[in-house]
């Protein structure tokens, strides 16, 4: 079995300088006392500074891997949320699973919890690659988390990540990596899709009382696709001087989908009250329970594959159990 390894950067690969941590420490010292075969260098940096367009990246070094049976990625946990969505809505790995890891502590603090992680990847990467499940998927704090849901609680606490929409996906128990493969079975890929070019530019929008009709028109001409975050189960002022419906019906017109997701655990459900149900009839579309970060990513790569017919359509089919 051959596992591939890429470092991107992070907290993981930090040491301290005179402008605090920052992303220092080659791939191959990270892994030394692990089992990968091969080493691979992508980036590194702290995470805020990768885009998509890297992670697109980083998804067609996997492609040029065609002897691998699955892939792990240290990264840095600031944008791992958006990370790990990315690389599960493009199918990264194809048939193989592809783990990220990363650390909450550098390797020079107390606590380090990095070397764990890692090890731990490792463990999950050779197991799924060993019963052939594909998906991406972030190691942490002793877990196996789905990576098309992530949500980081904490930046300090080694269990700083959840799924609220997927119970955890497997354990390290006894030194040894256990699947829970009935959930692993619901999130699956179900799509096989040639990587695109490309990412489309998606803009995130989180609602907030006061947001003026204007300042969201001005963003209008800047994206090809929108994740708007509002309120409860997706409700946002229609009327009035906030109203998101000029927005909406211009966004429509221009052929740019408008995705809604909340922050709330329950999700998205247009039809409970009068202003979702007329957003609704304007043409945004339900983000479900997908989180902020899942849905940004998830637009922006099937805008990507779009092909002829409506957007909804498209937007509607499941890519991996979300």
């Amino acid at each position: 079995m051959k596992l591939v390894a890429f470092a991107t950067g992070g907290t993981i690969a930090s040491t301290r300088g005179d402008h605090g941590l920052a992303a220092a420490l080659p791939g191959s010292g990270l892994t030394a006392g692990c089992g990968f075969d091969e080493v691979r260098e992508a980036f590194c940096l702290p995470s805020p500074e990768l885009s998509p367009a890297d992670w697109l990246s980083l998804a067609r070094e996997m492609e040029g891997c065609p002897d691998a049976d699955g892939f792990v990625v240290t990264h840095g946990t600031d944008t791992m949320t958006s990370a790990a969505a990315t690389l599960a809505f493009l199918g990264a790995g194809g048939a193989r699973p592809v783990v990220l890891t990363g650390a909450m502590k550098a390797p020079s603090e107390p606590g380090a919890d990095g070397p764990t992680n890692l090890k731990d990847a490792e463990l999950f990467a050779r197991e799924l690659a060993r019963r052939k499940i594909r998906g991406v998927f972030l190691a942490f704090g002793g877990s196996l988390l789905w990576g098309a849901g992530l949500v980081k609680r904490h930046w300090t606490r080694p269990d700083g990540f959840l799924t609220p929409a997927c119970p955890a996906l497997g354990r390290i128990e006894g030194g040894s990596a256990r699947l829970n493969t009935e959930e692993l079975a619901s999130h699956s890929p179900r799509l096989d899709v040639p990587l695109p070019h490309a990412l489309p530019s998606v803009f995130g929008i989180k609602i907030h009382p006061g947001l003026a009709s204007d300042a969201l028109l001005a963003w209008l001409p800047l994206a090809s696709g929108f994740v708007i975050e509002s309120y409860g189960c997706g409700s946002g002022p229609i009327d009035g001087p906030c109203s998101i419906m000029p927005f909406l019906l211009q966004a429509a017109r221009a052929g740019k989908p408008v995705v809604n997701v909340t922050d709330a655990e329950d999700g998205v459900d247009l039809t409970r009250y009068r202003n979702g149900q007329i957003a609704a009839e304007a043409g945004m579309l339900s983000g479900r329970r997908m989180t902020f970060q899942a849905a940004c990513a998830r637009l922006s790569c099937l805008l990507a594959r779009q092909a002829d017919g409506p957007f909804a359509s498209l937007w509607e089919e499941s890519i991996c159990g979300e």
